[in-house]
């Protein structure tokens, strides 16, 4: 999907010609295995920490380079979220409003707050520390056009909150949720929240609003508790998880 601008050693091409290799062989298969194979070439040894993709004219996104889950995005033939993208596309000339609930790296903020997509205003929330710090540094790389907030997104605010996570979590540290419970097979570590009214009521412009919850199976508590939710134009894009 991104053009690299990094400049590579040869080793980092290696890399990088067998992601895009792989995603155009499994493409037609809708991308099956295509993960996997991703993570095995990541074990190649190369200078490379991280790379940055040219997602748009001003979008540019900085991943860690073993990451198998968003080193992805140097195939050409892979889209990711498709559907998400297809939505954003439908309501380009639509003035609306954006919160990132569970941002990650930042991928959506960086979308949707760009030119091509009418840089609408954008929040972007994230409690995960080292997940937190990468978000930081895309915000900064796009010129800081989107705000950034180090919490979760609960049906209330509140504090000291015990985030999981899998031990064999890659480094994205995507699937983090506060609504595990912790056992042997996880790490916990504690995290602010903010209630979803109080992030709502927060932003400039209230009269439309596009809420993305990537919450790891909180989506519908949070969105049963706010009233802001029941009295205004929003539309809610999240993960169902049964």
């Amino acid at each position: 999907m991104g053009e690299i601008e990094t400049k590579l050693t040869l080793r980092g091409r290696l890399k990088v010609n067998l992601i895009k290799l792989s995603g155009l062989i499994t493409s037609p298969f809708n991308h099956k295995g295509f993960y996997n194979l991703c993570k095995i070439f990541s074990l190649i040894p190369s200078k490379e920490d991280t790379i940055k993709l040219r997602l748009y004219k001003d979008c540019v996104y900085e991943i860690i380079f073993k990451d198998p889950y968003w080193n992805r995005l140097i195939s050409n033939t892979y889209h990711y979220e498709p559907e998400i993208l297809f939505l954003l596309g439908y309501l380009k000339k639509v003035k609306f409003s954006f919160v990132d609930g569970g941002a990650n790296w930042g991928f959506w903020s960086i979308v949707v707050s760009s030119k091509n997509f009418g840089a609408v205003e954008t929040v972007s929330y994230e409690p995960m520390p080292k997940t937190f710090l990468r978000l930081e540094r895309n915000c900064k790389l796009n010129n800081e056009r989107f705000r950034v907030i180090k919490k979760a997104i609960m049906a209330k605010s509140c504090k000291n909150i015990p985030i999981t996570i899998s031990k064999d979590s890659e480094v994205s540290a995507v699937g983090a949720s506060i609504y595990k419970k912790s056992s042997n097979r996880y790490i916990s570590t504690n995290v602010s929240a903010e209630g979803i009214d109080e992030v709502l009521k927060g932003l400039e412009f209230q009269d439309r609003v596009i809420i993305k919850l990537d919450l790891e199976g909180g989506e519908s508590e949070v969105i049963k508790a706010s009233k802001w939710i029941d009295n205004n134009d929003c539309l809610i894009i999240f993960e169902d998880h049964g």
